[in-house]
């Protein structure tokens, strides 16, 4: 049986909990804030730490007057985690996160993706993280635009993962384009982000699956899950050994130690 390397949690909330400011700007402003969300989520021991960036492209931030600190942002984003890491030693991966553009922009040409895309890439690249990760995706053709994108622009290289959020009903012929253009890309996982109540459905569609994947365990109900069914899910997860396991959305400190201590146990 493979080891599983797991991740960080849902901890990027926890920057802007006490400041009503826009991410970008608290980790601008206030890197005193950034750097006690990283520690807290540094504390769980991940084998993976993301960076805050998601949504740190020019687009996002022109909506809040901070297109022209995009590369400021990145940047202290990233030195602190990098920081932090060689503060207390921890023996994780940094991973720079690259999301979607807004949801309430539309009929942008291909070329202005890949333009916002690669700026958010270069940017996150030559700050000097282990890998690249792509999430919060569920547009197939915006997913493609910005992996081909981050593919032609990792001159260094530096390994790639790339999550795509899954929705029933699973849908075969999607599944075959992402796997696809991974394999295609020669990317190093490809990432699914699942709701927790929908395991079950997916064992069953992913498990013939051998190129190497990872799963983002997402609760949009935010509600809690009993030990039982929680045992449960993590026991398909076990059966599936991705690659990569690591908390999304509504999956917050405390449920993440719960999955680790649960895996732990059934181990």
């Amino acid at each position: 049986m493979n080891e599983i390397l797991l991740g960080d949690y849902d901890w990027f909330e926890e920057i802007t909990r006490d400041i009503k400011k826009p991410l970008a700007w608290v980790v601008i402003e206030n890197e005193a804030a950034l750097a006690l969300a990283y520690e807290k989520a540094l504390s769980v021991g991940p084998g993976l730490l993301r960076t805050p960036t998601l949504t740190f492209n020019s687009l996002s931030l022109s909506k809040i007057k901070l297109n022209y600190r995009l590369e400021a942002a990145i940047s202290i984003a990233i030195s602190t985690g990098k920081h932090l890491k060689a503060k207390y030693q921890a023996d994780c991966l940094l991973a720079g996160v690259l999301g979607p553009l807004p949801k309430d922009v539309g009929g942008m040409r291909e070329y202005e993706m890949q333009k916002i895309f690669g700026e958010s890439a270069v940017y996150i690249i030559d700050q000097g993280v282990d890998t690249l990760l792509l999430e919060g995706f569920d547009l197939i053709g915006e997913w493609e635009v910005a992996l081909k994108t981050v593919v032609r622009i990792n001159s260094v290289p530096i390994p790639i993962a790339a999550f795509f959020r899954m929705a029933k009903p699973f849908d075969p012929t999607l599944l075959k384009r992402l796997l696809r253009l991974s394999e295609s890309l020669e990317i190093e996982l490809l990432g699914f982000e699942i709701e927790i109540k929908d395991l079950w459905e997916f064992e069953g569609f992913i498990k013939e699956t051998r190129f190497p994947y990872g799963i983002k365990l997402v609760d949009s109900s935010n509600s809690e899950i009993d030990q039982k069914a929680l045992s449960g899910c993590l026991r398909i997860i076990e059966r599936l050994q991705p690659s990569l396991l690591t908390g999304g959305k509504g999956i917050k400190r405390e449920k993440w130690l719960e999955i680790k201590k649960t895996l732990a146990g059934n181990n």
